[in-house]
């Protein structure tokens, strides 16, 4: 009787032993899952000079004011070091939601932008990446398809959508002030199409197009009636 009450604690303990280490081993993974830092997160540093973006100033709006009086369809490219010069000027790091946001940077991949930026949780800084893939439908509207959300190296995309989601419903009263803003958001968060024309110094334009290449983001304008 003895024996085999031994032999029994021992597969007990045997047991309880290899479960310990299974834990631990699946704890390990996920931390490193967690904690990965894609190959192509490569953030600017804050720029604290106080000064707007001359890429911004000089470049980006020049470009587009110009196009915007002559009253005739243009393209307007966005360059991938452009606009993350202009995002190394904001202030950094942000509160969100009680989470801590810091280090944004976008980056121009064929077809598709990633929004990458590092969101500390519990003292852990993980860095989440959403790829953005803009699209048309046959009616024009303009869907801006989160294609998947990744912390670290973990696809989230469900819980990240849904938590969106409940944070939209939550802000819905104070976001719907800014009708642009709006319309953006629901397309990013409830994955609804909307008619891309904007409203600038009394001229009206429509997004004909988006194109995303390496590097750099193309819209293609034209005079909205």
């Amino acid at each position: 009787m003895q024996t085999k009450a031994k032999k029994r604690l021992q597969v007990v303990l045997c047991y309880t032993l290899g479960l310990c280490v299974f834990l631990f081993l699946a704890g390990v993974v996920f931390l490193r899952l967690l904690t990965h830092r894609p190959k192509n997160y490569e953030p600017l540093a804050p720029i604290q000079d106080r000064q707007v973006s001359q890429y911004l100033t000089h470049e980006l709006a020049t470009s587009f004011y110009n196009n915007l009086h002559r009253g005739k369809p243009f393209d307007l490219v966005i360059e991938q070091a452009g606009i993350n010069d202009i995002i190394a000027r904001g202030k950094w790091p942000q509160h969100v939601n009680g989470l801590l946001f810091s280090a944004p940077a976008v980056v121009f991949v064929p077809d598709n932008v990633l929004l990458m930026g590092i969101v500390a949780v519990e003292g852990i800084e993980v860095v989440v990446t959403i790829v953005l893939r803009p699209e048309f439908d046959q009616s024009g509207r303009l869907r801006l398809q989160v294609a998947s959300i990744r912390a670290g190296a973990l696809n989230i995309t469900v819980f990240a959508k849904r938590l969106a989601a409940e944070i939209f419903r939550q802000q819905a009263s104070e976001i719907q002030t800014n009708q642009l803003l709006s319309k953006t958001l629901s397309a990013l968060v409830v994955d609804e199409p909307f008619k891309p024309v904007l409203e600038i110094e009394g001229r009206k334009v429509h997004i004909e197009g988006i194109a995303v290449a390496s590097g750099a983001l193309t819209i293609r304008f034209a005079p909205a009636t």
